[in-house]
């Protein structure tokens, strides 16, 4: 990347099976140790990334967001409830993934998108799950599960390439009804306030009008709306889901180039300032137009013309 021979979409993807690779050798190791002391589980637990890993859009010094769910509730072979076996794994997994070593920490962990946020179980049942998604869920979490997938499946102290929970996870995003007024007025809430909070007073390239969470909503608002028949939305990764708009001309086809080009300078930003910060300030103007091969003033330009662009779009999308 440093070289230039990677697009952000290969330093995503490496970013990621990176971090899937790590959260997947801890989970063996904190297993093994739980099940000489605790016993063995009766049952699987499917671990989801949502967020920037979910999507397969991880940069530099993104944080894991993970929620745990295990397949029913039972006992181990030991007599220790499942849902105590599952926690303890957990809590001993956030400690793995996140303990400051003399190299640094792996990563740090959010958990807050499970059921209930912060004041839910760590852990949740297959069926709890499903349940709180069809009768509780506020359209926010409906809008963020589209961003979920299962990274990691342990069966007892070994990794499963199969989760039962998959296909359950896919209708609980997609099969059911959508309230379009509903959702549409949730989406411009939380995108306003997002820009109000988030954004702040410098140019975000990511939360500033017209940055790259605009796309994340036009994705999502196409995503809920017509998922449930076109497999081609079915995508946890928003450029997918953008270039599937542009196939169907539901979207103006300078799009792509703009994702790219705000992806391609947020990665470059965050390489050269070594800290997870989308704002451009002014003394990383210079140097984010030179590692691009441009001139201070062009880039700004052509932040400002590509966002502004951007955002006419998301208007016409939402209204």
């Amino acid at each position: 990347d440093v070289a230039g021979d990677l697009d952000h979409e290969a330093v995503s993807a490496q970013l990621g099976r990176l971090a899937e690779a790590c959260l997947r050798e801890c989970a063996v190791r904190v297993a093994r140790d739980l099940l000489a002391r605790y016993g063995r589980p009766s049952c699987e637990l499917s671990i989801l990334v949502l967020g920037s890993c979910g999507a397969r859009e991880m940069r530099y010094g993104s944080d894991l967001e993970l929620v745990f769910l295990y397949e029913h509730e039972g006992a181990t072979s030991a007599g220790v409830e499942h849902q105590e076996w599952f926690g303890r794994f957990a809590q001993r997994l956030l400690s793995a993934l996140g303990a400051l070593l003399e190299e640094g920490r792996l990563y740090t962990v959010d958990t807050r998108l499970r059921p209930s946020g912060s004041q839910g179980t760590l852990v949740t049942s297959y069926r709890a799950f499903e349940e709180y998604h069809r009768e509780q869920a506020a359209q926010w979490e409906r809008v963020a599960l589209l961003r979920g997938r299962v990274a990691c499946v342990i069966d007892g102290d070994q990794l499963s390439s199969i989760s039962i929970f998959a296909q359950q996870l896919q209708r609980t995003a997609y099969e059911r009804p959508v309230p379009t007024g509903l959702l549409h007025d949730e989406l411009l809430r939380m995108r306003g306030l997002i820009e109000r909070e988030r954004a702040g007073k410098h140019l975000h390239l990511r939360f500033s009008a017209g940055g790259l969470t605009d796309f994340d909503f036009m994705a999502a608002w196409a995503q809920l709306r017509h998922g449930a028949e076109d497999p081609g939305l079915r995508t946890t990764n928003p450029l997918r889901a953008i270039r599937r708009l542009v196939e169907q001309s539901e979207m103006d086809a300078r799009m792509l180039d703009h994702y790219h080009f705000l992806a391609r300078a947020c990665l470059r930003l965050r390489l050269l300032r070594y800290y997870a910060d989308d704002r451009l300030f002014g003394n990383d103007e210079q140097p984010l137009a030179r590692s691009l091969g441009m001139e201070r003033l062009p880039l700004l330009a052509e932040l400002e013309s590509r966002m502004t662009d951007v955002r006419q779009e998301f208007t016409r999308q939402l209204g």
